[in-house]
C-alpha cells in the first residue's frame, strides 16, 4: 500500500505520519520486507530497484529459532504457516511491538485470539 498505490494507501500513510508524531516506530520484520518486496515486484517489476533498499531502511527484526519454535505450537493449528511466523515475531517482541498492521482477515483473527492488537488503517 505504500508503494503501490491502492484503496487505502492514503489512510495507511496518515496513520504511519501519526504513528511517528506521537513518538512510535514501526518494526519490520525480515519476513516481512521478503513477502512485501515479492508483491510490489509481482505487481509493478519496474519498481525491483526502488523497493529494495527502501525497504532495507525499515527498523530491522530479525526471525529468531524462538520465533520459528513459538509460530510451529501457534493454536489454532489451522494458521497458515506464514501468518504463525508474522504473529510469533509479534509475540516475541512484547513491549516492542504494540501489534501488527494487516489487512489479511486471517491474520486479524488469528492475532486476536492471541491477544495480539490490529491495525488496519
Amino acid at each position: 500500500k505504500l508503494f503501490v498505490i491502492e484503496e487505502r494507501s492514503l489512510a495507511l500513510i496518515a496513520w504511519l505520519d501519526g504513528l511517528e508524531q506521537r513518538g512510535g516506530a514501526i518494526l519490520v520484520s525480515d519476513l516481512c520486507r521478503t513477502e512485501t518486496y515479492r508483491a510490489v515486484v509481482r505487481a509493478r517489476p519496474g519498481l525491483a530497484g526502488t523497493v529494495g533498499p527502501l525497504l532495507d531502511d525499515l527498523s530491522d527484526v530479525r526471525l529468531s529459532g524462538r520465533d520459528l519454535v513459538h509460530a510451529r505450537v501457534l493454536q489454532p493449528a489451522t494458521m497458515r504457516t506464514l501468518d504463525a511466523l508474522h504473529l510469533a515475531v509479534v509475540l516475541g517482541h512484547e513491549g516492542r511491538a504494540a501489534g501488527i498492521v494487516t489487512y489479511d482477515r486471517r491474520i486479524v483473527a488469528a492475532a486476536e485470539s492471541l491477544g495480539i492488537r490490529t491495525v488496519s488503517p
